[in-house]
C-alpha cells in the first residue's frame, strides 16, 4: 500500500475509514505490500465455518487484505473496531472481490454483495449505516451463497485475546 500523506492519513483515521481486499485458494497468498495475519477467531453462517484472521491496531485496520492475491474459500477477516463507530471501507490497492458484513453486537446490520477490486486513484467507499463494533470480509458472494440477511444473528468466536 503507498504511503498516504499525514493529512490524508488523519482524515481516513477521523472518518473511519478502512481498506480491504480477498479471494480463494488452498492458503492465502500475499504481496510484499500485504499483510497475514494469525487466525484468532471464527464465525459459521449456514453451516459452513470460517476461519478469521483478526485486524485489531491502526494499521492492520488500515491495511486489511490488500495486496492479498488470494484467499481460502473459508477464511476471511475480523476487524475489531474499538470503540464502535461508524466504518468506512473502499477496495483501494485490493485485487480480489469481497463481501463486507457490518456488525454491531452481533447483529447484521448491513452487507455490501461482491464490492468490486481498485486499482483506480479513485474507487468508490462502502460505509455502515451506523456504528459498528466489528466488520467481517469474505470472498465476494460468501454472503449470498449461505443466505446471510441484514439482522441475522452472526457470533463470533475469539479463540485468542488481544496480547496486552
Amino acid at each position: 500500500m503507498p504511503r498516504i500523506g499525514s493529512l490524508a492519513l488523519a482524515f481516513l483515521l477521523a472518518t473511519g475509514m478502512t481498506a480491504c481486499d480477498s479471494q480463494a485458494s488452498s492458503s492465502p497468498t500475499t504481496s510484499p505490500t500485504s499483510q497475514a495475519l494469525p487466525i484468532e477467531a471464527h464465525t459459521t453462517i449456514d453451516d459452513q465455518t470460517f476461519q478469521l484472521e483478526v485486524a485489531r491496531t491502526t494499521e492492520q485496520l488500515d491495511t486489511g487484505l490488500m495486496g492479498r492475491t488470494s484467499l481460502p474459500a473459508n477464511q476471511g477477516m475480523l476487524f475489531v473496531i474499538s470503540p464502535e463507530r461508524a466504518m468506512t471501507f473502499w477496495m483501494k490497492n485490493t485485487d480480489l472481490g469481497l463481501d463486507i458484513i457490518f456488525l454491531r453486537n452481533g447483529i447484521v446490520t448491513d452487507i455490501v454483495h461482491n464490492a468490486a477490486p481498485c486499482q483506480q486513484a479513485h474507487c468508490p467507499t462502502y460505509s455502515s449505516p451506523g456504528p459498528v463494533d466489528q466488520v467481517i470480509e469474505l470472498n465476494a458472494g460468501q454472503a449470498k451463497s449461505h443466505g446471510l440477511a441484514v439482522g441475522d444473528s452472526l457470533p463470533v468466536t475469539v479463540t485468542s485475546p488481544h496480547p496486552s
